[in-house]
């Protein structure tokens, strides 16, 4: 037999195997409208600190930023989860890879028609992740940065490479182009600590409200502490909650106070501690698809199934 036999050969073991995974395994639903039933209260360690948020029918990206022994507080937008202290919404998460939902609840936010201020903070009990991404007191400057999010609600979550950014007063700008979903996603640097909030679209970049800002804001209580409100900004298309323009907090403690912020970002983004550069994206079309094959197949001993296939093709070459 030859090679493009036995790599044939090789290519149907792996089909069957994927028809089994997926017969055993309805895919999950990516629809908006598929999570706004209620969910049972899931606690949990979250494989990442990247979620997915639900809010009526509003639907966005957030980001744990820190937690305690009581909870998790995520990050996100005000234009997201609404602007009324107390509002519940749906949190969706990877756990061991498997997708689990909880509630969260929304104890502080800004909004401001006049300045650059829409965030919220939700905080959600039980939930943990060995990987917070705080948000830097600091203004941080530097090539290379990220956001992962929800872009038209898809599940899992996306990551996106950011380029060409530029910081101008509060507002942090990059390319490309912001999409709905996105919105409340991190911007965040090499080292992994946010440095912005993703909020808008603004003349076909992403735009978003640099962590240094929103410190301010959240920290004092007052939306002047941000830049005015450019023209051009625009929140990206699809169902919003309603806003007021209001700054609040949990009455028992400021949100300066809450585990979600860092000091320990450095004023540029080096790259590591060896002095390399900041690693850089190249993994090919082709590479991404087979690593997605691999993650949405999560109960095929992949391992095993190689060496099978190794196995076959030595004893038919043999």
């Amino acid at each position: 037999m030859n090679v493009i036999k036995t790599l044939s050969l090789a290519a149907a073991i792996v089909a069957a195997a994927i028809a089994h995974a997926q017969s055993t395994n309805p895919p999950i639903c990516t629809e908006p409208d598929c999570n706004l039933q209620e969910p049972k209260q899931v606690n949990g360690n979250a494989d990442t600190p990247y979620v997915r948020l639900v809010f009526g029918t509003a639907c966005g990206s957030g980001t744990i930023a820190g937690q305690d022994d009581e909870a998790a507080y995520v990050m996100t937008n005000a234009h997201v989860s609404g602007t009324q202290p107390g509002r519940v919404g749906i949190v969706r998460y990877t756990q061991n890879g498997d997708t689990k939902e909880t509630r969260g609840t929304v104890i502080a936010g800004g909004y401001s028609n006049a300045r650059m201020v829409d965030y919220a903070i939700v905080k959600v009990p039980g939930l943990t992740t060995d990987r917070p991404t705080p948000y830097s007191r600091k203004p941080v400057a530097g090539p290379n940065y990220v956001t992962t999010g929800s872009p038209r609600c898809v599940w899992p979550l996306k990551t996106v490479n950011l380029r060409n950014p530029t910081v101008r007063n509060s507002l942090f700008l990059a390319s490309p182009n912001a999409i709905g979903g996105q919105s409340g996603s991190s911007i965040r640097n090499t080292r992994e600590n946010a440095i912005a909030l993703l909020t808008w679209s603004y003349g076909g970049q992403t735009g978003a409200q640099t962590s240094e800002s929103i410190y301010r804001v959240a920290s004092t209580q007052r939306a002047t502490e941000a830049s005015a409100r450019v023209d051009g900004l625009t929140e990206m298309d699809g169902t919003r909650n309603p806003t007021e323009n209001v700054i609040f907090e949990p009455v028992a403690r400021g949100v300066k106070d809450l585990p979600i912020w860092t000091d320990d970002e450095p004023t540029t983004d080096p790259g590591d501690d060896n002095n390399n550069p900041p690693p850089t994206d190249d993994t090919t079309d082709e590479e991404r698809k087979l690593l997605k094959l691999f993650r949405d197949n999560k109960s095929i001993d992949w391992v095993k199934l190689i060496e099978a296939i190794l196995l076959l093709i030595k004893a038919i070459q043999g």
